[in-house]
């Protein structure tokens, strides 16, 4: 611990309490040595690593909290997991495959390993070892009724036997090696199918560049490449029907990529100089340029850019490091380094017995084609829901419908709006009238992001090397003006603009949303879409384990509008904008109780709960829906975001080049679309930064026919 001079606190006092499987354990406390460091022991549980943490908390002479931090206790269990995949899908007994293999740690990076595999007997049957990114490929003949091993040890030691896939004694293996200009090909048909009524297709993201039929007498052969465009080729073995029987990827590279040419029109530049670029696609097309500072930004050519995510990551599942590295070369080890990618995250097997029976899997999770409302209706007494629609209208659109199924459920498809559109839909009867039913707008439904990785060290010593380049560049730069300003304490509770407390029970809560907070970010939202943000998704723990029914940390979650319980449905028809707080407490016990016990408030059956959300209302609001009918909503949706333009300074005015604010702009021009004429030509300019720094661009777009060109280079500064 260091005050903001980087000097030592010393003899000071630090509070922690360990949180370990969701339970929080007693508070200890440490002193800081004359190094501003505490040491302490903790037990922890290597089963579950993602569950632990640790709060620190400072406090004041008067016992308030000062600081606190939260640190993430890492996984000191060197553990690892190794996934095999059989060439084309299928392990198929007494015939030679190649077996790919990934081996990642518990970052989800890859990890190195080394081992063997043995027969059920202990015979050694191949030496096995990760060649790039902790994938790798062994060659395999599996005989019938036997099982297989791999026997591995990573870099610490540990050591796995981990059992491989099954083999089989029916299936369709495909095997695929590319040879100059053609793609050889060979397929193996262990089934009852007679391989005279298959074909072998081969596709790049939708277009067909092969289609051959198969034979019993030419299994294999071989097809020309030169038809293929850049990119993952996939290659099936289909029915008439299109039914898939095994699958191979291969990656197809083409050497015709369009040449960026760019010139300046200096060859060093000063400070507050004008900068213009003369950029040369040879052909039509739209771009993006960026232009930063080369000592404080750094980026990396083998981490993910437009050509490596048009063409490769995009296409296939997974998380793939350092994907720029594939584009590097097209040298002999950097095609087998890609052929093992296409093997392992580019794998594929398909249910064989449910092709030959025709069976078509359910679709699970509806098909997002764009922009949709959805939700469902209820009726109203016991009614009848036969022939409802729901109708939507805006100030933009023209009014919209959406048929109600057999269940209750709608949505409006096939629309488009920008955001901060107000939707107002009503619920309709089959004689077109609002009454029995009402209606249930689903909410937004985001990403969890709570689920990160721990970073890598070496991630936090290039944070700390930016800090230090940060810090010798203002010193450098003389800033002495600038006042740097003492720690402020806050000693008094929040006055909302209503006269209260932020809610009379704010004070109490674990966590609270204030009416100022509610204002600024969730204007025209409803109650239950601001818990849904600013509380679930920010607290592990919460969990739905049923439409609308929320449980924490293992028991039921409560809400409550002053007091009084509700259900979550209902909070979506009360408007944001009479609400005083959301507070949040973790523990129902902790809610400070002035209600009698009652089966309507919050003290009924408090035993039985854990959490609890306590809405309050302002200062003389009362608990009533914003729409006057049950068949009435409005909405607001996310909708789409217009571009915005990137303000650079313009330093050809006389008294701005003798302006006393230091420019340490570190991006120095950003242009997302640029649009080059019918000869490929474009012209931009910008201005340097006082910064003594060289500076970097990087131009990536699509050409007018579809394929995407990137350049990079550098831009000298004078150092004078």
């Amino acid at each position: 611990y260091t005050y903001s001079d980087g000097s030592a606190i010393k003899g000071r006092r630090i509070d922690f309490t360990y949180t370990k499987d969701g339970r929080k354990y007693r508070k200890n406390y440490s002193v800081t040595n004359n190094e501003g460091e505490i040491r302490f022991n903790i037990r922890l549980n290597e089963e579950k690593p993602d569950k632990q943490k640790l709060t620190a908390t400072i406090f004041d002479q008067k016992w308030i909290i000062s600081h606190e931090q939260n640190f993430v206790i890492p996984n000191l269990k060197k553990d690892f997991d190794v996934q095999f995949f059989p060439e084309s899908g299928t392990l198929l007994t007494e015939t030679w495959q190649f077996v790919a293999f990934k081996a990642i740690g518990p970052d989800g990076l890859c990890e190195h390993i080394s081992g063997k595999v043995i027969s059920e007997g202990g015979n050694e049957i191949a030496q096995i070892h990760t060649q790039h990114d902790g994938m790798g490929k062994f060659a395999l003949w599996p005989h019938k009724d036997s099982i297989y091993y791999a026997v591995v040890t990573n870099r610490e030691g540990v050591e796995k036997k981990l059992k491989l896939p099954e083999a089989r004694i029916e299936g369709m293996t495909l095997r695929l090696n590319i040879k100059e200009e053609n793609c050889l090909y060979s397929i193996e048909n262990h089934t009852a199918y007679s391989t005279d009524s298959l074909f072998l297709i081969a596709h790049t993201r939708g277009m067909i560049s092969v289609t051959r039929q198969l034979t019993e007498e030419k299994r294999s052969g071989k097809f020309s490449l030169s038809q293929c465009p850049e990119g993952i080729l996939n290659v099936a073995v289909v029915d008439r029907i299109g039914n898939v029987f095994c699958e191979q990827m291969l990656y197809v590279k083409k050497a015709h990529s369009p040449a960026v040419q760019i010139k300046t029109n200096s060859q060093e530049y000063g400070k507050r100089e004008r900068v213009e670029m003369l950029l040369n696609t040879g052909q039509k097309g739209e771009f993006s340029l960026s232009v930063t500072d080369a000592k404080v930004v750094k980026w990396d050519s083998l981490n993910n850019h437009i050509i490596s995510q048009l063409l490769l990551k995009s296409e296939i599942k997974g998380h793939i490091e350092k994907p720029g590295y594939y584009f590097t070369s097209d040298n002999k080890v950097v095609n087998e380094h890609l052929d093992l990618l296409m093997l392992t995250q580019g794998w594929r097997r398909y249910n064989l017995p449910n092709i030959l029976q025709q069976q078509v899997p359910e679709m699970k999770i509806p098909l997002e084609r764009g922009q949709a409302l959805s939700g469902r209706v209820k009726p109203f007494l016991r009614k009848k829901i036969k022939g409802a629609e729901v109708v939507g209208f805006t100030d933009k659109l023209k009014a919209i419908h959406a048929k109600v199924d057999t269940s209750g459920n709608y949505v409006f498809e096939g629309i488009e709006f920008p955001d901060s559109t107000a939707f107002t839909i009503n619920a309709v009867n089959k004689k077109g009238k609002a009454k029995g039913i009402m209606i249930y707008p689903s909410p937004e439904i985001f990403p969890d992001t709570r689920n990160l990785f721990i970073p890598n060290s070496h991630h936090f010593e290039e944070v700390e090397a930016h800090l230090r380049l940060y810090k010798e560049t203002y010193i450098q730069n003389d800033i002495s003006k600038e006042i740097v300003l003492d720690d402020i304490v806050v000693t008094q509770k929040y006055i909302s603009q209503t006269g209260k407390l932020a809610g009379e029970f704010a004070a109490y809560a674990d966590y609270v949303v204030t009416d100022k907070t509610i204002e600024e970010e969730y204007k025209n939202k409803s109650v239950a879409d601001i818990i849904h943000t600013a509380i679930m998704q920010r607290f592990p723990g919460i969990t739905m384990v049923e439409e609308d029914h929320f449980w924490y940390r293992g028991k039921p979650l409560r809400f409550a509008v002053d007091m009084k319980l509700i259900q979550y449905d209902e909070l979506r028809f009360y408007m944001a904008e009479e609400i005083a707080s959301i507070s949040f407490f973790k523990e129902a016990s902790e809610v400070p109780l002035y209600v009698p016990m009652h089966d309507e408030f919050i003290t009924a059956q408090m035993n039985k709960y854990r959490g609890v959300i306590l809405i309050e209302f302002k200062k003389g609001g009362t608990a009533h829906y914003f729409r006057p009918s049950l068949g009435l909503a409005t909405l607001y949706p996310l909708g789409y975001q217009k571009p915005a333009e990137f303000y650079s300074p313009k330093y050809d005015v006389p008294d701005s080049l003798q302006a006393d604010k230091t420019d340490f702009r570190t991006t120095v021009y950003w242009n997302p679309k640029i649009q080059t004429d019918s000869t490929g030509h474009a012209k931009v300019s910008f201005y340097t930064t006082d910064m003594k720094h060289d500076m970097e661009y990087i131009l990536e777009g699509i050409t007018e026919n579809g394929i995407p060109c990137r350049a990079t280079g550098r831009i000298k500064v004078k150092k004078e």
